[in-house]
């Protein structure tokens, strides 16, 4: 009815029909009371009656006039002009009307938009021929702007929904209940190589793995019988196919959806191959600080607010002496733990989670074996999103044998200082002592030799007196020789170093045996090894010590002295049956003796072991490695 066709339109694709006789000019009233646009046409195109329909959207519009289309108006002629005027479609309608006019075509029918005043309207357009021997065409025209507005609306909407599907990061995959794919994401194209084209012309079944694809067709059927939001396949791992064929790990999430053709199936694929990947590295990762903390020497353990463990690591469950699967979730008092050690426990814990700082501490505690150890033990605070310490790492390092060690160097130290101020003693001693045999010995016989010396020349005698006051002069400076020789023996012999260790501590053992009548038996099984000048100062100095121990404090009848090679080094052996003491009771107590063979062994690298028992003798063993 529209007298100006919307420059915008492209009619729909015409239809033929079967079309029911015109009524009779009497019968005009009835298409009047008919809600669609009807216009009667003659042969030559002209408008010979329009309904009352017609006449109302006209006056309601007001454009196109009623002379644009009333009665007299050519309606051929007004499509024609329409199609002069380049209105798309004008003149495939305008061919369409003159064939019907002409018989030539049964019937027509096509939609077309109208522009009306400020608003465009839509029109089903229906022509069919007059029967009778006059010709003409009946065409209506029905109004159907609200449901071309509602299908405009909706292929909006789904351009939106497309578009929002599109922009989703997980593959989104619509099915209907053949399996056949209603929508495609673009993300689905990306993930599985194909186009959205290439997809929405196969069925679902493209994207599983050869393999699988017979359960799935079970699996896809069971679904839509019953279909329900859930994951797909859980405890299972799941796999999809791309085009090229490879496959990779996929978490699916399913959904259904009921559409005006049918329920839809709606799966969300994600492509796990790379939280695979780093789910496997985090594992790896995990048992490599598992396998650390279990065979790491220290205790590692974390504690919760309410001193409960939360973790320990073998180490712990060892120390203890409780099962590892013991400590979750249990406190040391709910353990059995010894009340001073949880009192320890809560002192140390409590103050890191009140003041956020990390504490060191030392406890003692008794092993499972019943030995007292040390550990030093270093807490940690770990806090929570808010700032609020939440637990305590807590490492433990048994120091027992640092601090036995740091005692034993704090007594070591101790006796080293008391042997310095002892042997700064004896020095002087020593010194005293020999300018006492100096002086009152030899300073005083060669004093009186040279006195006597010089009266023998103020006043000679006969030859046969001088001769014999010359003999009796030649016995003194014989006996000041020995004395000399004695005094420098005493400060270094000279037989160490003229004739060696083995000589020389034979003639120590014969002058043991000589001064004291003890029998005192050697033994060299040294295999004339090359033993340096230190190494024989150090065992000869050790072993006069050892005898002049035994000549004055063990009243011993029997000594052997043995040097031999041993394991690559050379060992000292000086046993005796004497008296013996209590070596733990005389170190760092008695004299200078044996701390001075302990640092001249120290001085040697060599190793001193002294053996006694009260009433059973004494054997001291030295054993250096050589060269």
């Amino acid at each position: 009815m529209c007298a100006r066709p919307s420059s915008r339109w492209t009619p729909t694709r015409a239809k033929s029909h079967v079309v029911p006789v015109p009524p009779p000019q009497e019968s005009y009233a009835i298409l009047n009371s008919l809600v669609g646009h009807i216009a009667v046409l003659n042969a030559g195109g002209t408008v010979v009656f329009i309904n009352e329909a017609w006449k109302q959207f006209a006056r309601e519009h007001g454009d196109p006039p009623l002379r644009a289309a009333g009665p007299g108006a050519n309606y051929l002629a007004m499509w024609m002009q329409a199609a002069s005027d380049g209105v798309p479609g004008a003149a495939a309608i305008h061919a369409a009307l003159a064939e019907v006019l002409a018989g030539k075509r049964r019937r027509y029918s096509a939609e077309y938009p109208c522009d009306a005043g400020s608003e465009q309207h839509w029109f089903a357009m229906n022509v069919a021929p007059l029967e009778g021997e006059n010709g003409g065409a009946v065409t209506s025209h029905l109004d159907i702007t609200r449901r071309r507005r509602a299908e405009i609306g909706l292929g909006k909407n789904a351009s939106t929904i497309q578009a929002l599907v599109d922009s989703a990061t997980q593959a989104i995959v619509a099915v209907d209940q053949r399996g056949k794919f209603a929508i495609v994401n673009a993300c689905t194209e990306k993930m599985f190589g194909y186009t959205r084209d290439e997809l929405l012309q196969q069925s679902l079944e493209v994207l599983v793995p050869d393999d699988r694809r017979g359960k799935h067709a079970g699996h896809h059927q069971r679904y839509f019988d019953a279909p329900q939001t859930r994951s797909m396949g859980l405890g299972l791992e799941l796999e999809g196919r791309r085009k090229d064929g490879s496959v990779f790990p996929v978490e699916i999430g399913l959904s259904a959806a009921e559409t005006p053709e049918g329920r839809l199936g709606v799966a969300f694929v994600t492509d796990i191959t790379e939280r695979k990947r780093r789910d496997a590295l985090l594992a790896e990762r995990e048992r490599e600080v598992k396998t650390l903390l279990d065979n790491s020497p220290d205790v590692i353990m974390r504690i919760d607010r309410e001193l409960r463990y939360r973790f320990v690591n073998s180490t712990t469950a060892k120390v203890a002496g409780i099962p590892r699967e013991s400590f979750p979730g249990r406190t040391p008092r709910e353990l059995g733990l010894p009340e001073n050690l949880c009192e320890i426990w809560d002192s140390f814990l409590g103050g890191m989670f009140e003041s956020g700082l990390p504490q060191v501490t030392e406890i003692s505690f008794a092993s499972p074996s019943g030995a007292e150890t040390i550990w030093e033990e270093r807490g940690v605070p770990e806090s929570g999103a808010d700032g609020t310490v939440e637990s305590v790492l807590v490492i433990g390092r048994d120091i027992t044998k640092r601090r036995h060690l740091e005692n034993s160097m704090e007594l070591r130290g101790a006796e080293v200082q008391s042997l310095a101020a002892r042997l700064l003693g004896a020095q002087e001693e020593e010194r005293r002592r020999v300018s006492r045999e100096l002086h009152d010995n030899l300073v005083q016989r060669l004093a009186s030799l040279a006195f006597d010396m010089g009266g023998l020349a103020a006043d000679l005698p006969s030859p046969e007196r001088t001769r014999a006051r010359l003999r009796a002069f030649q016995a003194r400076v014989v006996k000041v020789s020995e004395e000399a020789r004695h005094i420098a023996h005493e400060l270094h012999p000279s037989v160490l170093d003229d004739l060696g260790l083995v000589i020389s501590l034979k003639a120590l053992c014969d002058e043991l045996a000589d001064e004291q009548d003890i029998m005192v038996e050697f033994k060299n099984d040294s295999q004339s090894l090359t033993i340096p000048a230190e190494v024989a100062s150090g065992l000869f100095r050790i072993a006069q010590e050892s005898l002049h121990n035994i000549a004055k404090h063990a009243r011993a009848k029997r000594v052997n002295v043995q040097l031999a090679h041993l394991d690559g080094g050379l060992s000292l052996c000086i046993a005796d049956d004497g008296a013996g003491f209590d070596v733990a009771a005389v170190k760092g107590q008695g004299g200078l003796g044996l701390v001075s063979m302990e640092e001249r062994a120290r001085l040697l690298g060599a190793k001193l072991s002294i053996e006694s028992i009260p009433g059973h003798g004494t054997r001291i063993d030295v054993l250096v490695n050589l060269p």
